[in-house]
């Protein structure tokens, strides 16, 4: 993060799709950046210094949006770590084939990129598959599709009232 001074001022985003805040703005359940990952935190631990009693160490155990491997940091309260910008968006799910989703946007935009990963919650495709034959004419399977660093990825799958629209 040498050099980047005016992002650490100004707490604007790189084009790279991540900006810097100090350590003890983080909470539970917001992303950072663990080494080149971005992570969920599911685990936030402060723990004061002896020797220094306004010195406090933060240890972060985050699970990666993407693979679902759990990482963890370890660091001082003063310190600034990288946070991605993510972009969740609401989809209706239209076919789930071999672990492929087939997805549709509120504007009628289909997208069939995306798999179901161990990141996604349920991560069990006869579970996934059960959740979209369950629907009927008052709910829709809908998914989760979190966008980070220009990388997409399934985050959940529900069953939503047919009154709602997708990505409202």
């Amino acid at each position: 993060m040498e050099g980047d001074d005016d992002v650490l001022k100004n707490n604007e985003a790189l084009p790279s799709g991540k900006f810097a805040v100090p350590a003890s703005a983080l909470s539970r359940y917001e992303y950072v950046m663990i080494g080149e990952r971005p992570c969920r935190i599911v685990e936030l631990k402060h723990r004061k210094l002896s020797a220094r009693p306004e010195a406090t160490i933060i240890h972060l155990l985050g699970v990666d949006i993407f693979d679902g491997s759990k990482e963890r940091l370890e660091l001082g309260s003063d310190q600034q770590v990288w946070v991605p910008q993510v972009i969740r968006e609401e989809y209706e799910v239209i076919d789930l084939i071999d672990s492929n989703f087939s997805l549709m946007d509120r504007q009628g935009v289909l997208r069939d990129d995306l798999e179901l990963t161990k990141s996604c919650n349920p991560d069990d495709p006869e579970t996934v598959r059960k959740l979209f034959e369950d629907t009927n004419a008052d709910s829709h399977c809908m998914a989760t599709v979190c966008t980070v660093l220009g990388k997409a990825v399934v985050v959940e799958v529900k069953h939503a009232k047919a009154g709602l629209q997708p990505g409202v």
